[in-house]
């Protein structure tokens, strides 16, 4: 007997080249194929950038990982209208982070763990409370990887490289103003 259950929802984990196929059962296997059905169904892609090698047959996560994401996802869209790119990155498959693109341009992190719902929720008190939801373009991201927290950032605001790189630039421009000039000609 053969028995075949549709797939609502296919994810890639990528980690130190090849990428794999995660089943409902957060089981990897082989992802060779899959991507050539891109727009046959819905596909995301995660991108373990500490690339941890991925065992096929092998468990990834002790938790409904697909579930939250796709749930994540769609009530993402159908509750807030944010459109998550398919395309993400996560620092590992350990650290239950997962950085994802949105339409309007900014960038959303996301603890993997946390139940979709309390992310919908704290996400709708940001846009009531802090960042009105038709201002979310001067958005840079926000992160809600931390319980009870929510870090967000401007675009118009300075990160943290920016002010590294200005007060490089700063130091070098003392640096220089502080030489004496030395343009004499010789008398002989």
């Amino acid at each position: 007997n053969v028995i075949i259950h549709e797939r609502d929802l296919a994810l890639l984990w990528c980690s130190r080249g090849p990428c794999y196929l995660i089943n409902k059962n957060n089981v990897a296997i082989s992802g060779e194929g899959v991507v050539e059905k891109r727009g046959e169904l819905p596909l995301y892609t995660v991108v373990d950038t500490g690339g941890l090698p991925v065992e096929i047959g092998r468990t990834l996560f002790d938790y409904p990982f697909i579930e939250h994401l796709k749930e994540n996802e769609e009530r993402l869209r159908s509750e807030l209208g944010i459109i998550i790119k398919p395309d993400m990155l996560s620092a590992s498959r350990f650290s239950d982070e997962l950085r994802m693109q949105t339409e309007a341009g900014w960038e959303l992190l996301l603890n993997s763990r946390t139940e979709p719902e309390k992310n919908i929720k704290t996400l709708r008190l940001f846009f009531d409370q802090e960042i009105p939801f038709d201002r979310q373009g001067e958005l840079r991201n926000v992160d809600l990887r931390t319980e009870n927290r929510i870090y967000y950032s401007l675009k118009n605001q300075p990160t943290e490289e920016d002010k590294d790189a200005s007060e490089n630039q700063d130091d070098n421009k003392s640096t220089k103003e502080e030489a004496p000039k030395e343009n004499k000609k010789k008398k002989d």
